[in-house]
């Protein structure tokens, strides 16, 4: 009994928490096209992303053959990935990174960034 209430808990507590890793680091925007999301713990798996998905250290982005838009959370900046790029979305908290492992971007907007 005590068992099947810790772990109902903790099923709530993971879903009040979205089962997330920690803050976004980047979300779409817009979608000219297809764009996927490999989660960090995917393994390789990539998985179709609309507006609206979030993307967290260690995922990565995707566009096929149109471009997307990202906003960089927190910040005024915007991620125009152009066709066929892949980002990476690496480093810790507090010290993230984002690099360009294919493909090409463009990055607009207010706020503090460096390249």
């Amino acid at each position: 009994m005590i068992v099947r209430a810790l772990l109902l808990v903790l099923s709530l507590l993971a879903c009040a928490c979205g089962g997330k890793k920690g803050n976004a680091i980047a979300e779409v925007t817009k979608a000219d096209g297809p764009i996927e999301r490999e989660a960090a713990d995917a393994s390789g798996t990539w998985t179709g992303a609309k507006v609206g998905t979030q993307y967290f250290l260690g995922d990565a982005a995707r566009t096929a053959d149109k471009t997307a838009e990202l906003k960089i959370v927190g910040s005024g900046a915007v991620i125009l990935m152009q066709p066929t790029t892949i980002l990476r979305f690496g480093g810790k908290s507090g010290s993230r990174n984002i690099s360009v492992e294919m493909g090409a971007i463009d990055l607009t907007g207010t706020g503090a960034y460096a390249l």
